[in-house]
């Protein structure tokens, strides 16, 4: 399990790798510098844009 991360708005863990949802604010590398700090064992990290059902999920979520 993860530490709470700076930056970090919620994760997803899944099987083999854990999914991070960003601030918006932070950078990567911000992040990867703070899991290094933690010295958690990176052995791929990846950004990726969000897909459009997640952009939706998000903003229909904040006008509730």
């Amino acid at each position: 399990s993860l530490p709470d991360l700076r930056g970090i708005t919620s994760k997803r863990e899944h099987k083999n790798h854990v999914e991070l949802l960003m601030d918006g604010k932070t950078s990567p590398d911000e992040i990867l510098a703070q899991l290094m700090l933690h010295k958690i064992k990176i052995y791929r990290f990846e950004v990726s844009a969000p897909s459009l059902n997640e952009i939706f999920l998000q903003v229909a979520g904040e006008k509730q």
